[in-house]
């Protein structure tokens, strides 16, 4: 694993390459831990309505290392498809979702191959998990 000041880098530089990225949103962050990082109105793919919403992703923070890939991915309650159904792997309750009450619904994706590397932009990083969530949703809206 790992050391801890390295760790602490990886955290920030992806904080930052996301700033860069997503200049035009505010985006918030566990500054002390790195278990979380927030973009408001994060925008969707075509095919939900509306087609912005809030992303929460949950990440492994400092006490786990990067090695491990982010693993809760969470959008705003309420989300449809244009179609107005309830989209598959979005659980707004159904005891799934562990911030229900926080009025998030709880994306079911798994990050099944995750390869960071010390250098963020060379490997995996915050940007590929932003990708993935973009691309599950547009297949969950069809």
């Amino acid at each position: 694993m790992a050391t801890y000041n390295i760790i602490r880098k990886w955290y920030h530089e992806n904080i930052e390459l996301v700033q860069r990225v997503f200049s035009d949103k505010f985006i918030k962050y566990d500054k002390s831990t790195y278990t979380w990082v927030f973009i408001k109105d994060f925008n969707l793919p075509k095919g939900w309505r509306p087609s912005y919403s809030n992303l929460l992703i949950r990440m492994p923070g400092l006490d786990s290392g990067f090695e491990t890939a982010p693993y809760g991915f969470y959008v705003d309650k309420r989300l449809r498809t244009t179609s107005g159904r309830t989209p598959e792997h979005y659980f707004e309750s159904d005891g799934v979702n562990d911030l229900e009450d926080k009025n998030y619904a709880y994306l079911s994706i798994h990050i099944k191959t995750w390869n960071p590397r010390r250098d963020v932009i060379s490997g995996d990083n915050l940007l590929t998990v932003i990708d993935i969530i973009y691309q599950r949703m547009n297949r969950f809206a069809k």
